[in-house]
């Protein structure tokens, strides 16, 4: 977690973007501790422990051995706060990332002196509502207009989180459950669809997900054409109309209402076409 301090000029740069009103939305990790950095040492009685009493290890894709921090300990809540206020008030970002909060499963913790039930018990879930309520109650002090977003779709903490990054591979079967459920409460972000299935498969994912409420992007700057055009085109419509994609709520399924006779030629037209493809 030893973010500072910063390299020089970011919070220049963060500044002069902020201004022009661009959202500055830094990345940090609000459950892992690199364990072979020196602060670790002062950082281990609040890790998470094995029935052992040794500390769990996690590794992706840095190589880094990262220990999971019990989300229940003063110690670890206190180390968030000050990452989350110092980025607001040294750096000036109005948007702050907490990593894995949505995403990353507990890690049972068995250490006595934290004051949790081992192994099991809420204190985890108890645990980010204390990080979240704390940063979300010094940006109310502040005045300031900041936003907090974490990973994947956890539910249980749309109160402390704003938007969440759902970057999981989208599937033919799935269904607009939490936009459905969570329309006014809480917003969705990214679409990563890859280019690599070509241009229908891609618009045909676009659309979806823009359909269902989800602010797209979280691609790679260099996404070629036409897939930047299209794109495009559907983020500035999402500008058009982001109170109802924000909003608007599902009130019961379309029906179609046309005369029989109507209605039996626009079947025959879609079925010769699923012929034709």
């Amino acid at each position: 977690p030893e973010y500072f301090p910063t390299k020089p000029g970011m919070a220049e740069a963060t500044r002069a973007m902020t201004a022009k009103g661009q959202t500055v939305m830094p990345y940090i990790n609000a459950r892992l501790w690199d364990e072979e950095i020196p602060s670790f040492a002062t950082g281990f009685p609040a890790a998470a422990k094995q029935p052992s009493g040794t500390n769990y290890v996690e590794v992706y894709g840095s190589k880094r051995k990262l220990v999971p921090m019990c989300v229940a300990t003063p110690l670890w809540q206190s180390k968030v706060q000050e990452i989350c206020q110092r980025l607001m008030d040294e750096c000036g970002v109005n948007a702050i990332y907490l990593d894995q909060i949505g995403a990353a499963r507990p890690a049972p913790c068995y250490d006595p002196a934290h004051g949790h039930p081992l192994g099991g018990g809420h204190h985890w879930h108890d645990g980010y509502r204390v990080i979240l309520n704390r940063v979300k109650d010094y940006i109310a002090s502040t005045g300031k207009d900041l936003f907090l977003t974490t990973e994947n779709p956890g539910d249980a903490h749309i109160d402390g989180c704003d938007a969440f990054l759902i970057w999981n591979p989208r599937q033919d079967t799935e269904v607009p459950m939490m936009t459905s459920v969570y329309s006014g409460y809480t917003l969705y972000y990214a679409s990563n669809h890859t280019t690599g299935e070509g241009m229908q498969s891609f618009v045909m994912a676009q659309a979806r997900d823009f359909l269902w409420g989800s602010q797209l992007g979280w691609m790679p700057p260099e996404i070629p054409e036409p897939f930047r055009g299209y794109l495009k085109k559907l983020g500035k419509l999402r500008v058009q109309t982001r109170k109802f994609l924000t909003y608007g709520e599902l009130v019961g399924m379309p029906r179609n209402t046309a005369p029989d006779e109507i209605r039996g030629s626009s079947d025959e037209m879609m079925r010769k076409r699923e012929e034709s493809i």
